[in-house]
């Protein structure tokens, strides 16, 4: 749904709860008098401009779940054919959290491909928007106006509990590779990056690969086949075991995302606190 349809279906909804509200409005005064009846037409025109938000958001959640999961299964496919190996997606990866091990705290990995050239933790972005912005700012742009967390930030911290998770020698070559189902434009330094076909290889100086959804083919395994051999395709198989154990289920999926909204709250009132502490001392 573009910006235009967006509006006509809020103005169109706006519209049907004035025609009801001014419909039931004479009623209620006659029945409950003036005060009282201006108070009951006005709590059940709150009570339904709710209802009709809450099923708004739960179209639009729905939407975006539904691409989330089609941007993970195009991803998926890419790694079998230029990885050359099944991924394993939904990785939970236990994290340590003290005082809150009874949430069972993990960090979720979108998809994991385990070569011999090393280990590419996916983070998958999938928007019906465009997105532009600096490679290392912290945040993009979506359509010209949302603001997006930047996923590079985002997978460092995958990857990082990844390396801590792992044995200390199957600890290096992992790679933070974004995957951006969407139409993007990406800058360092005003200069241009990427654009809708090119790949942004750091491999070998930041560990880093971005890999926009309409990447040919040849230019992706291109920049993996220039990697060294680094695992033997027995350690391949090991690691691949250890991380399929750790594929979250629907009830584990249920919890992290739990714990994943607390962290966030948690996040949220750590800002206000220092935004507060921070005001306290200019006074």
């Amino acid at each position: 749904m573009n910006i235009k349809n967006l509006l006509y279906t809020i103005l169109e909804k706006i519209v049907w709860l004035l025609k009801m509200y001014l419909g039931l409005y004479p009623y209620f005064i006659q029945e409950f008098g003036l005060v009282k009846g201006m108070l009951v037409d006005l709590l059940i025109f709150i009570v339904t401009a709710k209802v009709l938000w809450a099923l708004y958001e739960f179209r639009v959640n729905k939407k975006l779940k539904k691409r989330g999961n089609k941007s993970e299964k195009d991803c998926a496919n890419m790694i079998r054919k230029c990885f050359g190996v099944e991924p394993i997606q939904n990785v939970l990866i236990p994290i340590e959290d003290i005082g809150n091990e009874d949430l069972n705290p993990t960090t979720e990995i979108d998809l994991i491909a385990v070569t011999t050239k090393g280990i590419f933790c996916f983070e998958v972005k999938g928007r019906i928007n465009k997105i532009t912005g600096e490679l290392y700012e912290n945040y993009w742009t979506v359509g010209g106006t949302q603001l997006m967390n930047n996923p590079i930030y985002q997978n460092n911290g995958h990857v990082k509990a990844l390396r801590s998770f792992l044995t200390a020698a199957v600890r290096r070559n992992i790679y933070n590779t974004v995957y951006i189902d969407a139409s993007c434009e990406l800058y360092e330094n005003n200069h241009e990056l990427l654009w809708q076909e090119r790949v942004i290889d750091r491999m070998e100086s930041d560990e880093l690969f971005v890999i926009p959804r309409k990447a040919l083919r040849e230019d992706i395994t291109k920049c993996i086949d220039r990697l060294p051999d680094f695992y033997t395709e027995q350690e391949v198989e090991k690691i691949t075991e250890l991380l399929r154990v750790y594929v979250g289920d629907k009830k584990q999926l249920k919890k992290h995302v739990k714990y994943l909204k607390y962290s966030q709250a948690r996040a949220q009132r750590q800002e206000e606190d220092r935004e507060r502490a921070a005001q306290r001392m200019l006074k």
